[in-house]
């Protein structure tokens, strides 16, 4: 049977477009500078403060550069539900609370840094992607997604934000 990488080995690296890339990069950090502070969140409660922060420490985690959340996924999650988000056919899910070993909820996570900062983890994390150095962490819900599966999910989850505040 495999790892979960492995098992999910036929689908494409990079399916309709998905995986963070430098254009995509741009776009994005362009969009992000539209964001004024104060701007109030469609859904949930990161404000316009702590989003950029919020996607510094997703890419840094996925690096293995910043403290992993738990895991808290099962085999419904790695198995059924990341192939299908992969692939674009859920959207990511809004509101989602990732609870701690002890039940309660883990905070946002947070790393300083402005759109400069974002730009240059984006840079980073593709850097390492490209040259097969990315040592990828585990993802939260979906366990081992390797360095192709936290491209696409990162852009998933860049895109659920910019949503998120209208922008």
């Amino acid at each position: 049977m495999g790892t979960q990488a492995q098992r999910i080995a036929a689908i494409p690296e990079d399916v309709n477009g998905k995986a963070l890339n430098r254009a995509q990069a741009a776009a994005f950090i362009a969009r992000f500078e539209k964001l004024k502070p104060g701007t109030k969140p469609a859904w949930g409660k990161l404000t316009s403060e702590e989003v950029v922060p919020h996607l510094i420490a997703a890419i840094k985690m996925s690096m293995g550069d910043y403290p992993a959340l738990p895991f808290i996924g099962n085999w419904a999650t790695t198995t059924l539900a990341w192939p299908i988000f992969r692939t674009g056919w859920i959207p990511t899910p809004k509101n989602v609370i990732i609870k701690g070993k002890d039940g309660n909820p883990v905070p946002a996570i947070l790393s300083p840094g402005d759109l400069s900062t974002l730009a240059a983890v984006i840079e980073e994390f593709i850097q390492r992607r490209e040259a097969g150095t990315l040592k990828a962490a585990l993802h939260p819900l979906f366990g081992d997604v390797g360095a192709d599966g936290w491209a696409v999910v990162h852009t998933q989850h860049t895109k659920h934000h910019l949503k998120q505040f209208g922008l």
